[in-house]
């Protein structure tokens, strides 16, 4: 899994100007997004033919803002749970090629063994809909296999930061299909709801996690001084981009979860670690001012819309038609939500199965909407199995996290689980985001070289190729 001569320093301005004309030429030739997914999955059989196992990783990591762009181009030939499906050709090729290495952890094993009877009953007693099992029931069986690989990979801190660079490089062609797709600014009305306008005509939720997503990841390569392009201007304008973009969405969730994990990044690289005090303090400090200096633009650009946005508010609220409420604040999470414990309350055992929670609400007084929360889903779908899946998926990164020694990959493998977690409260498992930064939070990575015995016993040492 190691590769030598990792691009430290950054890609390169080619590397830029080459996405730039992918976003320009994907927004009068959809068909290109075709190319792109079969560009990929060369790329992973590439990886495991040749014993360059990290290939198919740096095809992985780029899967969620493929996937993101491919929905929003709309091409034919590529379906819409094209990110998922991926997942599955990611998972037969490691089976394929099997590391012999000791396993670090079973929290994947455990996972899907927990979601057996569930799974079994699906199968067995409800009609088979395809499209409920792929949208709502797969994601977080990919997740259990994928952990199961994970933890007998080794990856060196050059392989890992290499897949957090490729993981932000979709999401510049998709910066420049929604510029080129949005109206003029004062030609939009901006409205205290989702805005598609904004987003090429496609759901701001899911181009929001992405933006957010990659918004985090860049943030991580500048503090550890390994930065996503060479040149430094063009890291900080593309930082600031994203930030305007994702704002402009009018999609809190992406933008929340990534802000809130950069600073949990923060947090746990400045624990005990007095003597970085101050260099951190001034990311923090600088990062939030460039932030509070864009919102206050964007907010102005929108007439104030977007600080009534964030603050909750709804056209009904304003005009006290409605009382503002954690309901409207959550644009009605919190009743999808909330059905879904009293769905697990009536179905303790088993669940109703993988999808089918959305075909229950009206009997508790809420429409006929998909599940949005991926806790809440796992206890009405998947019953008490899906209940110690929560436990799992909650307490198994303080376990890994506390076997890291090294107080960066801490901070890495925390700021990506978090970013994992609380995108799955938004948008539940709708795209792959949250599987693949969930696994890359809980990817073995060494920092040093120690004798090679050792290599079963610690997470902080680097292997060194044969």
């Amino acid at each position: 899994m190691i590769k030598k001569n990792s691009n430290e320093q950054g890609f390169s301005l080619v590397t830029l100007l080459v996405l730039v004309l992918l976003g320009l030429v994907s927004t009068f030739f959809s068909y290109i997004i075709c190319i792109a997914w079969a560009m990929l999955i060369i790329i992973c059989v590439n990886g495991i033919l040749t014993k360059r196992r990290y290939l198919l990783w740096y095809a992985f990591a780029m899967s969620p803002g493929l996937e993101v762009f491919g929905r929003m181009l709309t091409a034919p030939l590529v379906p819409v749970e094209m990110g998922k499906y991926f997942i599955f050709i990611v998972i037969i090729l490691l089976l394929i090629d099997k590391s012999n290495m000791h396993k670090l952890y079973n929290a994947g094993e455990i996972i899907l063994l927990l979601l057996i009877s569930s799974l079994l009953f699906a199968i067995i007693v409800l009609p088979f809909d395809f499209g409920n099992w792929v949208m709502h029931g797969v994601g977080i069986i990919q997740l259990g296999v994928l952990l199961s690989f994970t933890a007998k990979e080794r990856w060196s801190k050059e392989v890992f930061f290499e897949v957090l660079k490729l993981s932000v490089l979709p999401v510049i062609p998709i910066l420049v299909y929604i510029t080129v797709k949005t109206p003029k600014f004062q030609d939009i009305e901006f409205a205290l709801g989702a805005n598609a306008q904004t987003t090429g005509g496609f759901g701001s939720n899911q181009v929001s996690t992405i933006l957010g997503s990659s918004l985090l990841i860049i943030i991580i390569l500048l503090i550890l001084k390994r930065p996503l392009f060479k040149i430094a201007i063009i890291n900080y304008s593309l930082l600031g981009y994203i930030f305007f973009r994702g704002l402009l969405t009018f999609s809190r969730g992406g933008m929340f979860a990534s802000i809130f994990s950069m600073f949990i990044f923060i947090i746990v690289l400045l624990w005990g670690n007095t003597k970085s005090l101050f260099k951190y303090v001034f990311y923090a400090i600088l990062f939030s001012l460039l932030f509070f200096g864009i919102a206050f633009f964007a907010d102005n650009l929108t007439g104030n819309q977007l600080k009534l946005r964030y603050e909750g508010e709804t056209g009904s609220t304003l005009n006290n038609d409605k009382e503002k409420t954690l309901n409207t604040i959550t644009s009605s999470r919190y009743s999808i939500a909330e059905t879904d414990i009293l769905i697990f309350l009536d179905h303790p055992i088993i669940g109703v199965g993988p999808g089918e929670s959305k075909n229950y609400r009206e009997q508790y007084g809420v429409a006929n909407i998909i599940p949005h929360t991926e806790y809440t889903r796992l206890l009405s779908e998947h019953g008490i199995g899906g209940l110690c899946v929560i436990f799992i998926l909650t307490f198994f990164p303080f376990f890994w996290i506390k076997r890291i020694k090294i107080r960066e990959g801490k901070a890495i493998s925390a700021a990506l689980f978090t970013v994992a977690i609380l995108n799955s409260f938004h948008a539940a498992m709708r795209t792959n985001a949250t599987v693949v930064y969930y696994i890359l939070g809980a990817m073995p990575v060494y920092y040093y070289v120690l004798n090679h015995r050792d290599s079963e016993s610690s997470v902080q040492i680097e292997i060194q190729p044969k």
